[in-house]
């Protein structure tokens, strides 16, 4: 099976805090959803400026 199509984006979870989605559909036709969790945690790939989401927001 190869990768037909992948879209990522900012979402918000249910606090409103922002966090990553990405869909994948397939050649043969199906599709998936992923949606990761967001923390408290400050990691490298965790961006921004503290006028936004307080620094917690995932551009990479």
């Amino acid at each position: 099976m190869l990768n037909e199509e992948i879209v990522a984006f900012e979402a918000r979870d249910s606090r409103g805090n922002p966090t990553v989605d990405a869909w994948v559909a397939l050649e043969d036709g199906m599709m998936g959803e992923a949606i990761a969790p967001s923390d408290s945690s400050a990691g490298e790939r965790e961006l921004g400026s503290s006028a936004r989401f307080a620094a917690s927001a995932a551009y990479r």
